[in-house]
């Protein structure tokens, strides 16, 4: 589903996340990502994996088993035609 911002002319188009827990499944190395570890000061915020450890985008490292599920980056907006 599309709908029209008349203050940009931007289409924005619907999307949609999942949650992968992330005992289960890692995303690939080095990728952002959204994280989401419940116990830290900001729920939801993004970070990465680095094949070891999962750190924030400013590179400060998760204690082990902080981060419970990850979610794949949204496209964002389509500028439209």
């Amino acid at each position: 589903m599309s709908a029209v911002d008349g203050r940009c002319g931007t289409i924005l188009d619907e999307e949609t996340f999942q949650w992968i827990d992330a005992a289960e499944q890692l995303p690939d190395a080095d990728t952002t990502v959204l994280v989401f570890a419940p116990e830290s000061s900001e729920a939801v915020w993004l970070g990465y994996f680095d094949g070891e450890g999962w750190h924030s985008v400013e590179g400060m490292p998760y204690a082990a088993g902080a981060v419970k599920a990850w979610a794949s980056m949204l496209r964002g907006p389509v500028r439209g035609q």
